[in-house]
């Protein structure tokens, strides 16, 4: 279903990138899997210094159960969090 998905949309393997990092990792963790997702796309963004990035987020669940959420990474302006991001998602 996932090479399928990709493939109809037109996404390059670097797309999907964190998604398959994170799946290959620990496994599909059910709603939860999105928050690693997110996570490793915006460390990678903020390594990289990138500037404004879209993307899209696709869910499936039992049955016939399918969500999607498209987004904007925008790269923090020296707003820092009460929370350090490692121990957000601890």
């Amino acid at each position: 279903m996932w090479t399928r998905c990709r493939t109809r949309l037109g996404l390059s393997e670097e797309q999907v990138a964190f998604s398959r990092g994170v799946l290959r990792q620990y496994g599909n963790m059910s709603s939860v899997t999105i928050l690693f997702v997110l996570k490793e796309m915006r460390r990678k963004l903020d390594e990289r210094k990138a500037c404004e990035e879209e993307g899209i987020a696709l869910a499936f669940g039992p049955g016939l159960t399918a969500e999607l959420a498209r987004f904007r990474y925008l790269p923090s302006a020296g707003v820092t969090a009460s929370v350090p991001l490692e121990d957000a998602y601890a």
